[in-house]
């Protein structure tokens, strides 16, 4: 008696789930939506300086004397059209200073150092900082944008001594806005 007890309540189950299935809707629709923009370049990350190497050969009794150690950052846009927008500029992110220095990652072994970026002519392009600049003007057609990164020792590093040699990482983000 208790197998059919058991037998009839399973089949009463079965029958109840299947039943609910019956009265559900089905739907099979799914809806998307979005706006669809048009950016006055293109920008080709198989050109852009991902990697800035520099060197091997960086001694710390150098930086200490306050030597500083230069490398171009090239961005290189594509197929411009000042029809779609007429300037560029960018804002640089990741773990910074305060006074706007990009800190080496801390997996690095290397310690004391930071690193700058300014524009070609030496102005000075803050990481995490409010404004978005330089601005410069989209020519079209392809162009290239060269902003300059350099490798300083940091200023408490110097003042406590405090400087480690060894291998570093550094992250930067970077955002590209067109007007």
């Amino acid at each position: 008696m208790k197998k059919i007890f058991v037998m009839s309540s399973l089949l009463l189950v079965l029958t109840a789930a299947l039943s609910s299935v019956s009265y559900s809707k089905s739907s099979n629709e799914i809806k998307y939506s979005g706006t669809l923009i048009a950016l006055p370049c293109t920008v080709e990350p198989s050109e852009q300086n991902d990697w800035i190497d520099f060197g091997q050969n960086i001694n710390t009794k150098d930086l200490y004397d306050g030597l500083r150690i230069d490398k171009e950052i090239e961005f290189y846009l594509k197929d411009c059209d000042t029809s779609l927008g007429n300037n560029i500029s960018a804002k640089f992110t990741g773990n910074a200073t305060t006074d706007g220095l990009l800190n080496v990652d801390p997996v690095s072994e290397a310690a004391g150092i930071v690193i700058g970026l300014e524009t070609m002519s030496g102005k000075p392009l803050p990481i995490n900082g409010t404004k978005v600049e330089p601005v410069y003007p989209i020519k079209n057609g392809d162009m290239t944008v060269t902003l300059r990164s350099y490798l300083i020792g940091d200023a408490q590093a110097i003042e406590n001594k405090t400087m480690k040699p060894g291998w570093f990482y550094a992250t930067l983000t970077y955002t590209l806005v067109y007007e």
